[in-house]
């Protein structure tokens, strides 16, 4: 029992300098982070309908995904 506590207690302490990273602020060189279009908030003004969307899991852990048609183009 006392090794498994000296390897636990080892082990987390290691471990803890990659938890401390947090969001890696320091960057690679670049001036400006990616940014990516998926999530991005777009122009509300441009907004000319909403699809809505609903999950859900069946038993067995499928999820199924229940919409409208959606006819979406590039822009």
């Amino acid at each position: 029992m006392r090794n498994l506590l000296l390897t636990t207690s080892f082990a987390i302490a290691l471990s803890a300098p990659a938890f401390a990273a947090g969001t890696h602020d320091g960057g690679h060189g670049e001036t400006k982070p990616a940014a990516m279009m998926v999530g991005m908030p777009g122009d509300a003004a441009k907004v000319d309908r909403t699809i809505d969307v609903t999950l859900l899991e069946n038993d067995d852990g499928e999820m199924l995904i229940e919409s409208e048609p959606m006819n979406i183009k590039e822009g």
